[in-house]
């Protein structure tokens, strides 16, 4: 049998969550996805694993604990700082972007509208070799071609 590999995703939007998680089974049945709603969710997760995840996706523009803030707690904690974690937002700010860049995100993906857009930022996600890569300025906001 195949070890699934896990991956978390955090958004506070309920559609969100539903795409995302359909495009997970889309891009790779080798993918188990854990979701929650809000960062103090996650951090409660990650803080009493199992599952011990190989990408966080994190929204960053949520209630309460908001992305920036579930990021620097991430980085915080040693237990988790070395986790990649690739921003999922709407929002292509350019101050979100620099701001998350700060604080340790490993990518930046602006939400796509496209379902086969999101498998493909999830299959390019999970092919990327964390452990090896470090984004620049220039490809640090994924872009599809």
């Amino acid at each position: 049998m195949e070890k699934k590999i896990n991956i978390f995703y955090t958004d506070d939007d309920q559609d969100d969550v539903f795409f995302f998680e359909e495009a997970v089974k889309e891009a790779s049945r080798s993918l188990n996805v854990f979701t929650t709603f809000d960062g103090g969710s996650l951090l409660y997760l990650l803080d009493n694993p199992p599952p011990e995840p190989a990408v966080i996706f994190l929204d960053w523009n949520m209630p309460g604990i908001n992305g920036a803030e579930t990021l620097k707690r991430i980085r915080m904690n040693e237990r988790t700082r070395e986790i990649p974690v690739v921003i999922f937002s709407t929002s292509d700010d350019r101050g979100n972007i620099e701001h998350s860049r700060e604080l340790g995100a490993n990518l930046y993906v602006t939400k796509p509208n496209a379902f086969n857009d999101i498998v493909k930022m999830i299959r390019h996600c999970m092919a990327v070799d964390w452990n090896n890569f470090r984004a620049g300025e220039e490809d640090f906001v994924f872009k599809l071609n």
